[in-house]
């Protein structure tokens, strides 16, 4: 039987709690308020995955910070145990661009782009 601290971190949305898991394929994604929480959850991360047989790639995981102020004191690389993480201004998630800086014109310029190759294309 799960406690209830593990209960509330399988429920609800990232306003509710510090941490959310988003998993598809072979990528996951960390969505943390803070550097402590994102470090703590994969170090439970990277214990749980022995058991699925997951493998970290370190030169293709990356981490964002999600600010308005890009200016923010957060370091370039950070480490977490024996792994050293990029910082990473954007990544791709189910076809959508996600930006450190939360504004959604460069999806939208993306969206435009796809759509003329499509359109032209024909």
């Amino acid at each position: 039987m799960q406690s209830e601290n593990q209960a509330q971190k399988t429920k609800g949305a990232i306003f509710y709690k510090l941490v959310q898991l988003t998993a598809y394929a072979d990528d996951i994604i960390i969505i943390c308020s803070s550097f402590t929480s994102m470090k703590e959850d994969f170090q439970l991360l990277e214990e749980a995955r022995k058991e699925v047989g997951l493998v970290i790639n370190e030169d293709k995981t990356k981490y964002m910070v999600a600010a308005h102020t890009q200016n923010c004191s957060k370091p370039c690389a950070i480490e977490i145990g024996r792994y050293n993480f990029e910082r990473g201004d954007r990544f791709t998630c189910f076809g959508s661009m996600v930006t450190g800086d939360n504004y959604v014109s460069k999806e939208i310029t993306n969206c435009l782009i796809a759509a003329n190759v499509s359109y032209f294309g024909l």
